[in-house]
């Protein structure tokens, strides 16, 4: 089985088990935060336990290295969506050592 074989049968067995009105959150960060982050795999599972936030606490904006390279390009726009159409309050930078 190929890993995109894989990945549906696990999608089809999870969403076979919930109840997907149990799962909705409001698009509106709760805690009002958006965080930029680098995308390095290691991250996963991990960020969120790190800074204590659940689903639906925050936007989080991945991006190879955490870096912001021009004025206008995805991560900024990202970041004008949040602020001006999300009520965002706070911007949290996030790097960390050895980045891949």
């Amino acid at each position: 089985m190929n890993i995109i074989d894989n990945i549906l049968q696990i999608n089809n067995e999870f969403t076979s088990k919930i109840k997907i009105n149990s799962l909705k959150k409001s698009k509106y960060p709760q805690k009002k935060l958006a965080i930029i982050s680098c995308m390095d795999t290691r991250l996963i599972d991990f960020l969120e336990p790190a800074l204590g936030i659940h689903r639906g606490d925050a936007k989080i904006i991945k991006t190879a290295g955490n870096i912001i390279t021009n004025d206008f390009n995805d991560i900024i726009r990202s970041l004008l969506i949040c602020i001006y159409q999300i009520n965002i309050k706070d911007i949290i930078v996030i790097g960390h050592y050895d980045c891949g």
